[in-house]
């Protein structure tokens, strides 16, 4: 890609189709972030993504969640020691924070490169790239910012991260990653869910079947014949659903998804999806 900022229009319309299969996707909060970071990668040749919300203070944050993307083509366990370190010395402990948060803070905070924010020797100095970053093998960073809509006092962030030795990323990139971010974000919390959402993902196999059939208008004893299952099986698994989601009834549990504008492409299900391993959810 050239290093203009300029976006083609053949740009516009995969990030335009882009945000529409995450909208697609939207009722579960881990499985459309994971779409979108994956598909995000590819256009910007990204090897590692996470996706986050938090609420950006001078030298903190307070987030809800963070899922990661790409990791396991890394060291995975030194992604984690990295998120341990991370609770354990504060996000200060992490040189791009404290100036990102003050860009952030004055609203100019999308889709931005370490480099624009802490010099080289700053940055590959720092005992969190030597001990951390340089260890899991990335090193390239891009950064995006999002407001989530009110009343939430979220912000949504967006990190790509490329292996080391590769090049930055250039101005063109960050425009697709900027406008990507931003065509996505004003959904968050309505057809987009969110972290603070429950997530079909987090039920186990047996629910999530239930839940499935249940958003598709089975009764008892259709959904007993489909999965093989006892009426009082059944039953149970019904009352962990609706445990879950927080609702005592059907029609709570359908007016949940026609609120929302969710759809029937439950990409959350393992057997019409063949997804079987789902990425790592930080909270």
């Amino acid at each position: 890609m050239s290093n203009s900022s300029v976006l083609r229009a053949a740009d516009l319309r995969v990030l335009f189709r882009l945000a529409n299969e995450c909208r697609e996707l939207g009722d579960d909060p881990v499985v459309w972030r994971v779409h979108c970071m994956r598909e995000a990668a590819r256009i910007v040749g990204a090897g590692v993504a996470t996706f986050s919300e938090e609420v950006p203070l001078l030298h903190d944050v307070v987030m809800d969640g963070q899922v990661a993307w790409g990791i396991e083509n890394y060291d995975e366990r030194s992604f984690d020691s990295l998120m341990k370190a991370w609770v354990e010395h504060g996000p200060d402990y992490t040189p791009i924070l404290a100036p990102a948060m003050a860009r952030i803070l004055r609203g100019d905070g999308t889709a931005l490169t370490r480099s624009e924010l802490v010099s080289d020797p700053e940055w590959y100095r720092s005992p969190y790239y030597r001990d951390h970053h340089s260890q899991i093998g990335v090193d390239a960073i891009m950064c995006s910012y999002a407001k989530i809509p009110a009343p939430s006092k979220m912000h949504s962030l967006l990190v790509l991260v490329r292996s080391r030795g590769e090049r930055n990323f250039s101005e063109r990139q960050k425009g697709i990653i900027r406008e990507l971010h931003l065509a996505v974000t004003p959904w968050i919390g309505s057809a987009l869910a969110r972290f603070v959402d429950p997530a079909p993902v987090e039920l186990p196999t047996r629910p999530r079947q239930v839940l499935k059939c249940l958003l598709q208008g089975e009764q008892d004893k259709q959904l007993a014949r489909r999965l093989g299952i006892s009426k009082h099986t059944v039953n149970q698994y019904v009352k962990q659903v609706f445990g879950h989601f927080g609702v005592r009834s059907r029609p709570e549990l359908l007016a949940r998804w026609v609120r929302r504008g969710w759809g029937t492409r439950f990409a959350w299900d393992k057997e019409s999806e063949g997804n079987c391993d789902w990425p790592k959810v930080y909270r």
